[in-house]
């Protein structure tokens, strides 16, 4: 069997969140197929063609099918579409690469806006996984104030379910979503992140350089993506509160990662608050070996982070957000808090005297709890 993982960013060791999901499930497939039996088709955006086929009609084509499929559009801007990511150059594209194959082949889509692919797929008798990173419809960056503005979310996620349904199978990387769709009646796995190949070296050699290096006592990190509105506001609050109401004494945090620079304007960053933005691995592991702990304060939004277990891997504790753990099983050195500034600051304190170190074989022990569903489903897919 062949698998063809079809993503909306290129599945690779270094980057963002995304991209080590990504990374992962390739690994994944070519340990139960074969590296040579696995194909990539990533980066959909960058299958249009040349600027003088982007005409104003497909244009007008786009935005009308948009709103024919969720007018509520309309009255409050949504984000979520069923062909977010089949443009039509990447549709033809995809099918050039499934024409190309010869046997029994599988398709794993990474987002519900490749739906225009689930049709060429079942002509050909390839059966579609959606292995979704998060349910898109409500992690896109909307604004959900507004009775309009839900009325028309909620239509986003029916769109959505009907995607899924109308794919062979489901995996998903959050106990939450993983739990919604099976309460409304569809089957599906819960399959978590875990660091593999690249990433899990390069997390070793920080746990290794840990244990060389003398932490400096009150230095955490708050580290992660904030596009998102979600995680925007999460970060935004955490930063509000130590602007107001002070941070532990002798702390100091670094907050670190894509869009974290945009945060605050030069000058308005609370006492003992540094703003570093984008981190290359190598800074970002150098800091990773000092550091007292990670802070995930982040308080709502639907996905799993990929972080957690990567940092547990690392040999680095982590003060987590308690709605953090719905989605996922918190991993070894993950220390759990409540949605308080005073809880946050108590462990903040507490960790910094005590020092914790998180155990090689305590994470490996949890590593190998992890349920690991996908070579399951392409066994029961090839019969």
């Amino acid at each position: 069997m062949k698998a063809i993982l079809v993503s909306y960013q290129a599945p690779q060791a270094v980057g963002h969140g995304g991209h080590r999901r990504a990374y992962q499930v390739r690994r994944d497939l070519e340990d139960a197929l074969g590296a040579d039996n696995v194909l990539v088709a990533d980066n959909p955006w960058g299958y249009y063609a040349a600027p003088k086929r982007r005409t104003l009609a497909a244009h007008a084509r786009r935005t009308v099918s948009s709103y024919l499929e969720n007018p509520l559009r309309l009255m409050a801007k949504t984000h979520f579409s069923r062909g977010f990511y089949s443009l039509a150059e990447f549709v033809w594209y995809y099918e050039t690469l499934l024409d190309s194959i010869r046997g029994p082949a599988v398709s794993i889509i990474e987002h519900a806006g490749f739906s225009g692919l689930i049709r060429p797929n079942a002509r050909r008798r390839i059966p579609t996984v959606a292995c979704v990173q998060n349910l898109a419809a409500f992690d896109m960056s909307d604004d959900l104030r507004g009775r309009w503005a839900v009325r028309a979310k909620a239509l986003d996620f029916a769109n959505e379910y009907e995607i899924l349904a109308r794919c062979d199978d489901r995996l998903f990387l959050s106990r939450v979503e993983a739990g919604l769709i099976a309460g409304l009646g569809l089957s599906g796995s819960l399959y978590p992140y875990l660091p593999v190949g690249e990433i899990k070296e390069r997390l070793v050699k920080v746990r290794e350089a840990r244990s060389r290096t003398t932490h400096e006592q009150g230095l955490f990190l708050l580290l992660g993506t904030v596009g998102p509105a979600n995680r925007r506001a999460s970060a935004g609050r955490f930063l509000d509160d130590a602007r107001q109401r002070g941070l532990p004494g002798g702390a100091r945090v670094v907050v670190a990662g894509l869009h974290t620079e945009t945060l605050l304007a030069p000058g308005e960053w609370p006492a003992g608050v540094e703003g570093r933005g984008w981190l290359d691995e190598d800074a970002l592991d150098a800091l990773l070996a000092r550091v007292t702990a990670v802070l995930v304060p982040r308080r709502d939004g639907f996905g799993a982070l990929t972080r957690l277990p990567e940092l547990s891997c690392a040999g680095v504790p982590v003060l987590v957000a308690r709605s953090v753990t719905f989605a996922q099983d918190p991993p070894p050195g993950a220390m759990v808090v409540d949605d308080e500034w005073d809880a946050w600051c108590a462990a903040m304190e507490s960790i910094s005297r005590a020092g914790r170190v998180v155990a090689a074989g305590d994470y490996e022990a949890w590593e190998t709890a992890q349920a690991r569903p996908l070579p399951g489903v392409l066994k029961a897919l090839a019969r």
